[in-house]
């Protein structure tokens, strides 16, 4: 199952590049020519709605994003999908959408505040894509499981990915971490420890 999907335009550079690194990857995303196909008004909004919380805070600490996520699995833990059975059938499919894609819409901005933060995009990029896989392949827990018991594992996995990022900075990027102990004289700060050593 391909979770990759690139909105493409074959005339633009970017794309054509973003397409190529993709692919560089191993994977063959599903790519969607928005010029021929266009996306349709539900993935219009949630694609707007997430380049504009992007766009307007742009200075919005990880610790925040991350509240947001773990608030919005929480939400959805402690509501169970059948009291979204509500009339008018409007508002069920708001609230349904909305509970579902906030976790998503946190997540990409996580990602997005990684992936500019980072001095290699590359790096920051396959951890994405690993991540993807990860979570992929463990939503099929929820046939055993519950979608319930999804949520706390996908907590448990963001839990893991903020504390070795942000606090511990095991699996962050080095070079980025280096440059920022230099300041701005541009001394070269002591090496950082290797993983496990």
């Amino acid at each position: 199952m391909n979770d990759i999907t690139i909105y493409h335009n074959p005339a633009c550079g970017t794309s054509r590049n973003v397409l190529a690194l993709i692919r560089n990857t191993g994977d063959e995303p599903t790519v969607i020519e928005y010029l021929k196909t266009p996306p349709d008004r539900a993935t219009l909004k949630q694609l707007i709605a997430a380049i504009g919380i992007s766009a307007r805070y742009r200075s919005l600490r990880p610790a925040v994003l991350y509240a947001g996520l773990f608030g919005s699995l929480g939400l959805a833990w402690l509501l169970p999908p059948e009291q979204l059975l509500i009339d008018p059938p409007a508002l069920r499919y708001a609230l349904a959408a909305g509970l579902a894609f906030a976790p998503i819409m946190f997540a990409n901005l996580i990602f997005a505040h990684s992936f500019r933060d980072t001095a290699m995009a590359d790096m920051s990029f396959a951890s994405n894509l690993l991540g993807a896989m990860v979570g992929g392949a463990l939503e099929y827990i929820a046939l055993i499981t519950g979608y319930r018991a999804l949520l706390i594992v996908v907590g448990a996995l963001y839990a893991v990915a903020y504390v070795l990022a942000g606090r511990w900075r095991v699996l962050a990027d080095r070079d980025l971490v280096r440059r920022d102990m230099a300041g701005p004289s541009g001394a070269e700060p002591e090496p950082l420890p290797s993983v496990g050593g």
